[in-house]
This record gives structure tokens, C-alpha cells and sequence, in this order.
């Protein structure tokens, strides 16, 4: 399903998995590929469409990295 097309309100989608490797990113150490993830998801149309709270916890895993 592309971003943008969660009929089903699962908030799962190509913005989420972007997110997930972020968490990974940062939780292997790798702080510049996490904050490079980062900036690619948020500028994704489905960002905006994710729940507050799937975002508030993204934005408190990028600032780890």
C-alpha cells in the first residue's frame, strides 16, 4: 500500500517501515544513518497521516540519534 492509501487505519505503510529502520538505525549505533532516515521519512506524504503518538515516539528515537 503506498502512503496516503491506509484505508484501513493501520498505520502501517512505506513512511512506518522508514521509520522502524530508523529505531534500528539508532539502536545499532549508527547515528548518521538514522538522522539521513529521518529526514527522508518526515518529507514523506504518509508522515503526516501516521498517529501523533507513532510520530511523538519516532521524534524521541531520532533524537537519540
Amino acid at each position: 500500500m503506498g502512503d496516503g492509501h491506509d484505508h484501513y487505519r493501520t498505520a502501517f505503510g512505506p513512511t512506518a517501515v522508514e521509520l522502524a529502520r530508523v529505531a534500528a538505525a539508532v539502536e545499532l549505533g549508527d547515528g548518521p544513518q538514522a538522522v539521513a532516515r529521518h529526514e527522508k521519512a518526515i518529507g514523506r506524504n504518509g508522515w503526516r497521516w501516521l498517529p501523533v503518538e507513532h510520530r511523538a515516539a519516532h521524534l524521541i528515537d531520532a533524537a537519540r540519534a
